[in-house]
């Protein structure tokens, strides 16, 4: 066997082994007809009806999903009128958030990334700082911006469906402050303001003594 059959057959099992890690008794996507599926990961769901809507579970890629399918006439997990020939595969976009904390006066920014996915699909995601410079699948990240100013942070999230969600933030690089001390007066300034108050206590008392001012 050649090293490209054997690499087949690798991925052949791996593959069976992700897709048999979920159970739907009514096939997959199926609206004519209720079922039930379940994951390894607990996640489960059995078909059902709400207003006007099919709510339809399947396995997807090792995972139930779940799936809204218009139906004008739905009962008890089971689409009734024409909608049930038009097959419809709902993915849902990964869900995201950014954390930044930046501290006066240090270009270097920390950033934290919250991305998940409501269908428990892989999720691939890059963050772009605003300067030119990038960081992928990194859910903590320190970069350092070299220059002070105003920057937007987008973070792009993708699952394995094609699903994608963007999400921008800005932030503010700015120098620290520094606050002056106060100058020490010299002696000399010191003793020409004493004077100063000398003559000027000498020249009130002579104003009051002889009524002027």
């Amino acid at each position: 066997m050649n090293k490209k059959g054997f690499v087949g057959i690798i991925l052949i099992i791996l593959a069976s082994s992700v897709y048999a890690a979920c159970f739907d008794d009514d096939g997959g996507i199926n609206y004519k007809q209720k079922g039930f599926c379940k994951d390894t990961y607990e996640t489960e769901g059995a078909d059902f009806c709400r207003e006007g809507e099919l709510i339809e579970y399947y396995c997807h890629q090792g995972f139930c999903k779940a799936q809204i399918k218009t139906c004008s006439d739905c009962k008890d997990g089971v689409c009734l009128s024409k909608e049930a020939d038009e097959i419809t595969e709902v993915n849902r976009p990964p869900e995201v958030d950014l954390f930044i904390m930046a501290t006066p006066g240090k270009t270097e920014v920390a950033f934290r990334a919250s991305v998940s996915d409501p269908d428990k699909e892989m999720v691939v995601y890059t963050i772009e700082f605003g300067d030119g410079y990038k960081a992928s699948n990194k859910a903590d990240v320190i970069h350092d911006y070299k220059t002070t100013g105003n920057f937007t942070v987008t973070i792009t999230a993708r699952d394995l469906s094609g699903a994608k969600t963007t999400f921008s933030k800005e932030v503010t690089v700015e120098e620290q402050k520094i606050l002056e001390e106060p100058k020490e007066k010299t002696i000399k300034e010191e003793k020409e303001t004493a004077q100063k108050g000398f003559f000027t206590k000498i020249k009130d008392f002579f104003k009051r003594l002889f009524g002027k001012g």
